[in-house]
């Protein structure tokens, strides 16, 4: 049983070791100049480059870490798909950076070489250092919280470090172009404390400066940006370029900006998921600082300075590796000149109209509940009934004759009327005067209303006691004391069809009668 057991295991390890010496001997390996590597991992990808992370083997067996620029034996391997001229000048442009720009914080290129895979295909491969990772990976490991990727100590670290290695890259009579938190690399120093930084991706270089003479040359300056450079850190000057300028190695201190933004706001200052790029916010130069994330002022001075549209008056390499060095010290970089407000004053001021928005709604609300409270069982009982009283106001009968809607307060003063007597034989002095809001009230009758008007004044104040005319108005009362008129009955049909049966009239002979 034992010899059973023991003779199982041992096939088990045998066939794992087998299935793992398969393995290493089926990954690909590359021979770059004097360096055999063997791809160990898949790193990341992009555009039509990959990056794998291999390791030094000699005739397939590990070697030891003996190279400089390696970890542990480990490399990044970059291989590049060339397949049209365009591929192959950006190839050109990156290795050709490389070799003549050193500096500790770009990365090496340790190798170059190209291979022919396709008849019309060939692949570049890089041999470079290896770093542990991107600012991007530590960005998008906060991304939609409140915590900063980086302390405002580690962030002037690490941008430092980065700053260095652009003023070399523009010192050498390059222009990065694509500077984004995606292509400066971090690792770990040897000493296991510090931290490491350098740029990389240097494909997109071109000369450091690049006169435009015309619109022609403005537009292809434009038509290059939009496909060697990302949107959200592109300067102002890419997205419309002069027909007569000089575009410099600013583009890329206006990129170092938005990086620095980045790094400490976990988004890009032009850029947020909503919208997308803020491109009319790029062209004005408009951007603002989140509010309470703990980031001094002397920061948000340099992202400002960096961030100047007008390219002549922005800060370069050489100001800002200068500023954070004076802030590294404790030193006050600017002198107490500043162009933005203090973050700290400026989070105390939100704070506190934070509080005092709070407290309006609050009260707001209470007064609300209130009126609420006081509304509650109204309109529970019956509804009240509504007024039959005709609206006071003037028509005309079949017959063409005015006929004020007054029967009712008519009838009210005939009723007041002593016996005997009627309101129709009563002189208009006799009479109380009616309130102005009622002037049109009492008036008795009206006279015929064919009669020529042409014969009346302006006033309309007639002679008095003329048939078919108004009564003159005496005194200084405004709508003046009415007289009544001769007036001709209606005949007893139109009596008998008139809907305003409530008037008392006079016949011929001066007596009164009653209609409908």
């Amino acid at each position: 049983m034992a010899s059973l057991l023991s003779s199982s295991v041992g096939s088990a390890v045998g066939s794992a070791v087998g299935s793992a010496m398969g393995i290493l001997k089926r990954a690909p390996r590359y021979d770059i100049e004097d360096y055999h590597v063997r791809e160990v991992a898949h790193l990341a990808e992009g555009g039509f480059a990959y990056v794998s992370i291999v390791e030094e083997c000699e005739r397939g067996v590990p070697g030891p870490p003996r190279r400089r620029g390696s970890k542990k034996g480990r490399f990044a391997l970059k291989r590049m798909i060339i397949q049209s001229k365009e591929q192959h000048e950006e190839v050109e442009n990156e290795v050709r950076a490389l070799r003549q720009v050193h500096h500790t914080n770009i990365v090496q290129l340790l190798a170059f070489a190209e291979q022919r895979v396709e008849p019309h295909k060939t692949e570049a491969l890089l041999l470079l250092p290896l770093y542990d990772r991107a600012l991007s990976n530590d960005i998008e490991r906060v991304y939609g919280t409140e915590e900063p990727p980086f302390t405002e100590q580690m962030l002037f670290h690490i941008a430092l470090q980065a700053a260095l290695g652009l003023h070399a890259l523009h010192a050498g009579g390059f222009r990065h172009n694509d500077i984004k938190p995606h292509n400066v690399l971090v690792r770990t120093a040897q000493d296991g404390k510090t931290v490491e930084a350098a740029l990389t991706d240097l494909g997109s270089t071109s000369p450091v400066r690049q006169v435009v003479k015309n619109r022609v040359e403005a537009v292809e300056v434009q038509e290059w940006a939009q496909s060697h450079t990302t949107a959200p850190y592109r300067a102002p000057e890419l997205y419309d370029t002069p027909s007569e300028c000089t575009v410099s190695e600013k583009t890329d201190c206006w990129s170092f900006g938005c990086l620095l933004f980045a790094m400490a706001f976990a988004n890009g200052p032009f850029e947020n998921a909503t919208e997308g790029v803020l491109t009319l916010n790029i062209l004005n130069g408009h951007f603002t600082f989140p509010v309470g994330r703990g980031f001094s002022r002397d920061f948000c001075e340099i992202v400002q300075r960096l961030l100047t549209r007008d390219p002549d008056e922005r800060a370069g390499m050489i100001e800002l590796i200068s500023w954070i060095d004076k802030v590294q010290k404790g030193e006050d970089p600017f002198r107490g000149v500043y162009t933005v407000a203090d973050p700290i004053e400026e989070a105390l001021k939100a704070e506190r109209q934070a509080k005092e928005a709070a407290e309006r709604e609050a009260a707001l609300q209470a007064k609300l509940n209130a009126q609420l409270k006081n509304l509650e069982g109204f309109g529970s009982g019956p509804p009240e009934k509504a007024s039959k009283r005709p609206a006071k106001r003037f028509s005309l009968n079949a017959l063409g004759k005015f006929k004020p809607k007054i029967g009712r307060q008519r009838k009210e003063a005939e009723n007041e009327a002593p016996a005997g007597n009627s309101v129709a034989s009563e002189t208009p002095e006799e009479l109380e005067s009616p309130p102005a809001a009622s002037a049109f009230a009492d008036f008795a009758a009206f006279g015929d209303t064919t009669a020529d008007s042409s014969d009346a004044p302006n006033d309309f104040s007639f002679e008095e006691g003329k048939s078919g005319t108004i009564a003159q108005p005496t005194d200084d009362d405004e709508w003046g004391d009415f007289s009544t008129v001769e007036k001709t009955p209606d005949p007893p049909e139109q009596q008998a069809a008139d809907e305003w049966g409530d008037f008392n009239e006079v016949d011929e002979e001066g007596h009164q009668q009653q209609l409908g």
